[in-house]
């Protein structure tokens, strides 16, 4: 039972140890870059475009959830890393430990369903992704939960159709 123990403890101990977090770095419209780090020492940067996907990396990101918090120690993004790429469920905090976002990953491309909130958790935007591109309907919300955008994308585009058109015509005469 002893040896049990002292197994466990060990066990316990390489796991906290190998702490692997990020950080935000340069933004602009185009993309966002990051830096991860493990045990506190930078072993990657990658560049992730608007739209979801990676177009640099520089290191090796080791498996696990990265973790990204303030200088207080609160979490405020959790990004699941495996074979060197985001796969599983990103998410984002406020400072208050409310989901803000909510991203899935496979294999480095979002996949599935994207949704991100207003501070009351209320639904700002709804949508899915495929491959790494807009699939189906995208939703925008206001904060009163009020629908005020939807669209439709195929492969990454908007599908121009008839209330799309109305939708522009709408909001350029408002």
């Amino acid at each position: 039972m002893k040896k049990q123990l002292v197994l466990l403890i060990l066990f316990t101990s390489i796991l906290f140890a190998g702490s692997l977090t990020f950080q935000p770095l340069e933004q602009n419209e185009d993309s966002q870059s990051y830096r991860f780090y493990m045990n506190n020492k930078p072993v990657a940067e990658v560049n992730v475009n608007a739209s979801g996907w990676v177009t640099y990396v520089h290191g090796r990101i080791p498996d696990g959830k990265a973790l990204y918090t303030n200088e207080k120690g609160v979490k405020l993004a959790v990004w699941p890393i495996h074979a060197g790429v985001a796969s599983g469920v990103y998410q984002e905090y406020s400072e208050d430990g409310d989901v803000v976002k909510i991203i899935n990953y496979q294999a480095g491309q979002r996949q599935g369903v994207y949704k991100e909130f207003w501070d009351d958790g209320t639904p700002h935007i709804v949508a899915t992704y495929s491959k790494g591109r807009l699939e189906g309907r995208y939703k925008e919300f206001d904060e009163e939960g009020k629908l005020i955008h939807e669209y439709d994308y195929v492969n990454g585009a908007v599908r121009q159709n008839s209330n799309f058109v109305k939708s522009l015509y709408k909001e350029e005469n408002e």
